[in-house]
């Protein structure tokens, strides 16, 4: 019945819900930024360049200025728009004057940064994640070959896309030591193009249902798959926290919480999962647009987990 229902412009519905996914990274990225601007003078930021393989990417790594260190630190990914680290900035407002390095870089192709920036295609996005896993993976080795960098206590954090390409990354180095998703997917790229199909962010006609009544719709049929981090996350040991948007569009967030939640019950306790009632995906309310602010939640699980107030270092 979902494939019956799109047949039709199949092609200029997926190109709409490629530029839309874009769109979205790139309104999230820039409503996270709005969320601290008192911040911005709290870090000390130094310019940097990351060779990674094939590409050069242009990076700001915000460095706190109280202390010497050796500083926790987190690698801050993109979401599927061409995002730059301008657009990230508000990362390093929020998470150094708390003692934590910050490393923001322009994603592949955008920016200062070298290669080619590639949409959300889920025909695509397992070759597309492979080389954003591998970029963020150089970041991080470039982090640890820093002494004012604690290399026990690094990790990444990101929104929408981001999601899959941490839990890549995460299953092919033991360097990352934690994961924070910010309305990221837990289920395949096939399942979020048919939820966007039926929720109308790719600028079609909408379903006319519910949010959670299209996440329903896309549960009982069978699309392809594409890339699945599922199998991935099940294999982390790592701390993971996983903050779900309550009313997003773009991310079934009901499948994704459903998917971790089973996780959970078969032993991955490791895996912390919140939900941000009534915001959207871009983080803000989707009656009021007020910002919805996720830096609270994030704060208190990174000091729980120890990646703030890092033994021996000196940052007050």
């Amino acid at each position: 019945m979902l494939r019956q229902k799109h047949s039709a412009g199949r092609g200029q519905r997926l190109a709409l819900a490629a530029a839309a996914v874009a769109a979205a990274g790139l309104v999230l990225a820039g409503a996270l930024a709005l969320l601290s601007w008192t911040g911005l003078l709290s870090f000390r930021g130094e310019e940097v360049v990351i060779d990674g393989d094939g590409v050069r990417l242009a990076a700001t790594l915000a460095l706190p200025r109280k202390g010497k260190g050796p500083f926790p630190a987190a690698v801050i990914l993109h979401g599927s728009g061409p995002v730059i680290r301008r657009d990230l900035r508000a990362y390093g407002g929020r998470l150094a004057p708390d003692g934590m390095a910050v490393l923001m870089y322009d994603k592949r192709g955008t920016g200062d940064s070298t290669g080619t920036h590639r949409g959300f295609n889920p025909a695509t996005c397992a070759e597309v994640h492979d080389e954003l896993a591998r970029d963020a993976l150089a970041a991080v080795d470039y982090l640890r070959g820093r002494p004012d960098i604690d290399p026990q206590r690094i990790g990444l954090i990101g929104g929408s896309q981001a999601g899959w390409v941490m839990a890549l990354a995460a299953s092919r180095s033991d360097a990352v030591r934690f994961l924070v998703a910010l309305a990221g997917p837990a289920v395949s790229c096939g399942r979020v193009q048919a939820y966007q199909l039926l929720t109308g962010v790719q600028g079609g006609q909408p379903s006319g249902l519910t949010l959670a009544e299209n996440e329903a719709a896309v549960a009982a049929v069978e699309v392809p798959a594409g890339f699945d981090p599922a199998p991935l996350l099940a294999g982390l040991e790592i701390p993971v926290l996983w903050i779900l948007a309550g009313e997003d569009a773009n991310v079934p967030t009901r499948l994704t919480a459903d998917v971790l939640e089973e996780l959970r019950r078969g032993g991955r306790r490791n895996i912390q999962v919140e939900m941000l009632p009534g915001a959207d995906h871009d983080l803000r309310h989707a009656v009021t647009g007020e910002l919805v602010d996720p830096w609270p939640l994030m704060s208190v699980w990174l000091r729980r987990e120890g990646m703030l107030d890092p033994p021996g270092g000196d940052w007050r």
